[in-house]
C-alpha cells in the first residue's frame, strides 16, 4: 500500500471582488428639545458588489512535467467560494417621545446596503472563514461523513470485477431457484383450472401476505442478484479479450438537501428584534480515487465470500458496512500505489429580513432584506480508511425484505396469525 500525500506550494492569494466602491452606516442622532444633530460613520461594511470569486490551493512542484511523464500526482486540497449574487436593502429609523425628550436615530448605508443588525446577526459575505465552519457543522451535524465516500470509491474500484468464489458457493441455492422456478410454471400450465378456482375464492389476507412477502424476498436476493452476477460475468468475459489499462479510477457519492433556520432574536431598550435567516441548502458529497491497479476481471477472495455466506450478514451492511470495508482492506492489500479525497459542492441560497416590535415611547420604520445564492468547493485528500463505518442505507424495499425475513424466520407467522 502506498498512499501518494504531496502538500504541494501554496498559490499565491488568487481572489476575484467588486471594490468599486465601499457600503457603510451613517447614524443620524437627532435631539429635537436641544436642536442638535450628530452625524458619523456607525460601521463600516464589505463591499457590496455581486462579484466575488476567492480560490485556495496548492500547486506540485513540476506539475506538467511529471503529468507527462505519466507519473501518478496526488490530490491536493483546494477550496473556491464563489458568490453569484447579492441583493441587499436595510434601513432603520427610530423615534423617542416622552415628556421632556423628543429624539431620532436613523441608520441609513450609503447604497441600500444591510445594516448593523443584519451584519451582528451573520455576514452576508460568503469569504469568512465562518462560511467554511458553518458547512463543517451542517455536515456533523447530519452525520455526513466524507471518508465514506471515499471508502467506498476503493471498495467499488476493488469489486468492480466477477466475485466468482461468491458465486460457487451459493450456487446450489441458485439451481434451487431455477428448479423450483421451473416446478411452479409447470404445476400451473398442468393445473391452471385447480389455481384459478383458487383464485376465484376468499382466501385468508394474512396467508396472502405472507406468500407474498417470500415471493419479493425471491426476487431481491434471487432472481435480482442472479441478474447482476450473468451481467457480472459477461464483463469479465469481455475484460478478457480487452487490454485493461493499468490506472484506473473511481468515484462515487451523494446528493443532500435541507432548509437550515438560523434566526435569531435579540432585545434593545428601543425594540424586540426577530431576525429571519433561512438557508436553503443542496450539498453533493463525493468520494475519488486514482490508483496504479488492475480489478480483477474474475476475483476470488475468502474474507469477502466468508462474510457474504454468514446469514442475515447483508442485514448488518444496511447500517454498518462492513462487506465495504473488507474490500477497502483488499484493495489496499493489493494495489501498488493511491490518492485519493473526498469533494464536497454546496450551494446555498440566503433569504433574511427583519421584523421589529417597538417599546414604550419608540416609534419608527425599518426595512431589511438580504437575498443571496454562493458556491462552496471543497476538496480535501483523505486516505482509504478501513475501519466499518455506520451508514444508514434503510429504506421502503429494505422495509419489506425485513417483514419477509422475519415471516420467513418465524416459520410463515403471517399465515397462521389470527386477530380473533
Amino acid at each position: 500500500m502506498a498512499y501518494l500525500s504531496e502538500h504541494g506550494a501554496s498559490r499565491p492569494d488568487n481572489k476575484v471582488e467588486d471594490r468599486s466602491h465601499s457600503s457603510y452606516v451613517t447614524r443620524t442622532f437627532t435631539n429635537h428639545i436641544a436642536g442638535t444633530t450628530d452625524v458619523n460613520p456607525y460601521w463600516a461594511l464589505y463591499p457590496t458588489g455581486n462579484k466575488l470569486d476567492i480560490k485556495l490551493g496548492y500547486d506540485i512542484t513540476d506539475y506538467h512535467k511529471r503529468k507527462a511523464r505519466g507519473e501518478l500526482l496526488p490530490y491536493t486540497t483546494w477550496v473556491n467560494v464563489r458568490q453569484t449574487s447579492l441583493d441587499l436593502e436595510g434601513y432603520l429609523t427610530s423615534n423617542y417621545n416622552k415628556t421632556g425628550a423628543s429624539t431620532t436615530t436613523e441608520y441609513s448605508p450609503n447604497d441600500g446596503g444591510p445594516f448593523l443588525f443584519a451584519y451582528h446577526e451573520g455576514t452576508p459575505y460568503p469569504y469568512d472563514t465562518g462560511v467554511l465552519n458553518l458547512l463543517d457543522d451542517w455536515i456533523n451535524e447530519r452525520g455526513i461523513n466524507p471518508a465514506l465516500y471515499v471508502q467506498t470509491a476503493a471498495s467499488a474500484l476493488y469489486s468492480s470485477g466477477w466475485d466468482a468464489l461468491t458465486f460457487l458457493s451459493e450456487f446450489h441455492k441458485t439451481v434451487q431457484l431455477v428448479r423450483s422456478a421451473i416446478n411452479r410454471f409447470r404445476d400451473l400450465l398442468a393445473n391452471f383450472e385447480q389455481y384459478y378456482s383458487r383464485l376465484s375464492k376468499a382466501v385468508k389476507v394474512r396467508k396472502t401476505v405472507s406468500a407474498l412477502l417470500q415471493e419479493w424476498l425471491e426476487f431481491r436476493y434471487g432472481w435480482r442478484l442472479l441478474v447482476y452476477d450473468i451481467q457480472d460475468i459477461n464483463e469479465a468475459l469481455k475484460g478478457l479479450k480487452e487490454k485493461s489499462r493499468t490506472r484506473n479510477k473511481q468515484r462515487v457519492g451523494s446528493n443532500f438537501s435541507w432548509v437550515d433556520d438560523m434566526s435569531t432574536f435579540r432585545e434593545y431598550g428601543s425594540s424586540t428584534q426577530t431576525y429571519t435567516d433561512v438557508r436553503h441548502v443542496d450539498l453533493s458529497v463525493r468520494g475519488s480515487i486514482i490508483a496504479d491497479f488492475v480489478p480483477a476481471e474474475i476475483s476470488i477472495n475468502p474474507f469477502i465470500t466468508a462474510w457474504e455466506v454468514i446469514p442475515y450478514s447483508f442485514v448488518l451492511d444496511w447500517f454498518w458496512n462492513i462487506g465495504q470495508s473488507i474490500s477497502a482492506i483488499s484493495f489496499l492489500t493489493l494495489n501498488t500505489q493511491y490518492t485519493s479525497a473526498s469533494g464536497l459542492y454546496c450551494d446555498v441560497h440566503r433569504i433574511a429580513s427583519l421584523d421589529l416590535q417597538w417599546k414604550t415611547y419608540f416609534s419608527g420604520t425599518w426595512k431589511q432584506e438580504v437575498n443571496q445564492e454562493y458556491t462552496i468547493i471543497k476538496r480535501k485528500p483523505i486516505p482509504v480508511s478501513i475501519t466499518p463505518m455506520f451508514n444508514n442505507r434503510f429504506d421502503i424495499p429494505k422495509a419489506i425484505d425485513l417483514l419477509g425475513l422475519l415471516d420467513g424466520f418465524f416459520r410463515g407467522a403471517l399465515r397462521n396469525w389470527s386477530i380473533r
